[in-house]
């Protein structure tokens, strides 16, 4: 799976109610027809490593080798 690239995103929501007696209070509802503010917000990101140097390649072989040494001390 060290080949596969790595999606990631993330979701947030929010909301907010200012004061009745402020600008943004006054002003809110006669134009959006609402007396709180919603926020949503989605990020995404995608990342991918290239092996150029063989660290996955390293590290494979290295699980591998532990497996085997693991699997032959059984014997």
């Amino acid at each position: 799976m060290n080949y596969a690239p790595e999606v990631l995103a993330q979701l947030s929501v929010a909301s907010s109610i200012p004061s009745k007696n402020s600008l943004n209070g006054k002003s809110l509802e006669s134009f959006i027809g609402k007396d709180h503010v919603e926020d949503y917000s989605l990020n995404v990101g995608v990342s991918w490593e290239i092996d150029v140097w063989g660290k996955i390649k390293n590290q494979k072989e290295a699980a591998i080798a532990n497996y085997l040494q693991t699997y032959d001390s059984w014997e």
